[in-house]
């Protein structure tokens, strides 16, 4: 029943404000009309729509150009609302059920995301960090770190409550090799990680704790990692990221000199993907 109020609350509200408007009130049921608004603007790929509903902030981040870029590559689909939940003064998240993504031939479902608003220029307004993420990570893949850095910083300025933004931090301090920041900054990450996103913190600890020569931490963190996941292999989490986790358990087992460990976990992760290319490193270590 409180699902369904809140959905009629919705629909009163969007007859009552339109875009551009006065004033909208500071009210969680106002906020929900703008995420509802928003989320319908980007599954249409209306870029001018999705940017007039961004935060000021992120609208510093982001061109309207870059928006129709962003959105002209993917096809978005979401599910229902759940009840906002005040984060901060001024601040507040609505969980969205069935949030997919397909970009370049891959789909990726996450069950709930927790969408960010901020009541700012008396308007709620959204925090949307997508495209942001998407180019700090493009940034990591060409070793640029220092941008990488200032993008994750503006991350966090748009949305200090999602996870990404300290994540991209992370990888960008250990592409600088300031480890004890990159720590620093991973801790926050798994903080503010949803149960979903826990994983993805999970696997980037493991091969940090690897990466400076202490597997014994990385095999925790990489368990945790592959038995949070289960559950969402392979929408969220695909068979190729499976195996490239049990790759890092692998690794850290051998080693750790659990010889025995790491060929069952190799045997697995040639199960979960035949052609992944960590596996045929980590067999040629192994001397199988």
């Amino acid at each position: 029943m409180k699902t369904r109020s809140l959905v009629l609350l919705v629909a009163l509200f969007a007859t009552l404000i339109l875009p551009g408007c006065a004033a909208t009130p500071a009210t969680p049921e106002a906020a929900a009309v703008t995420a509802q608004r928003f989320l319908q603007s980007r599954a249409d790929h209306d870029a001018g729509a999705v940017h007039g509903l961004l935060t000021e902030r992120a609208r510093e981040a982001l061109t309207q150009g870059e928006v129709s870029q962003y959105l002209r590559g993917e096809e978005f689909y979401f599910g229902s609302l759940g009840a906002p939940t005040p984060a901060h003064e001024g601040w507040l998240q609505i969980p969205v059920a069935d949030y997919r993504i397909t970009s370049g031939g891959r789909q990726i479902r996450w069950p709930e995301v927790k969408l960010t608003l901020r009541y700012e220029g008396k308007h709620w307004r959204v925090a949307w960090i997508e495209p942001v993420a998407a180019a700090a990570r493009n940034a990591y893949e060409n070793n640029l770190y220092g941008e990488q850095l200032e993008l994750a910083r503006a991350i966090m300025e748009i949305d200090p409550y999602h996870y990404r933004g300290a994540l991209e931090q992370h990888f960008a301090y250990r592409g600088l090799q300031r480890g004890r920041e990159a720590e620093v900054a991973i801790l926050r990450a798994a903080e503010q990680a949803t149960p979903y996103q826990k994983p993805d913190v999970h696997d980037a600890f493991a091969r940090f704790k690897l990466e400076l020569g202490h597997p014994e931490d990385a095999v925790p963190h990489a368990r945790a990692a592959l038995e949070q996941a289960q559950p969402y292999v392979p929408d969220l989490y695909s068979h190729r990221w499976q195996a490239d986790a049990l790759v890092v358990l692998g690794r850290a087992l051998w080693l750790q000199g659990d010889g025995a460990g790491a060929l069952a976990v190799v045997k697995q992760a040639a199960d979960a993907d035949p052609a992944n290319a960590g596996l045929a490193v980590l067999r040629r270590e192994m001397g199988l």
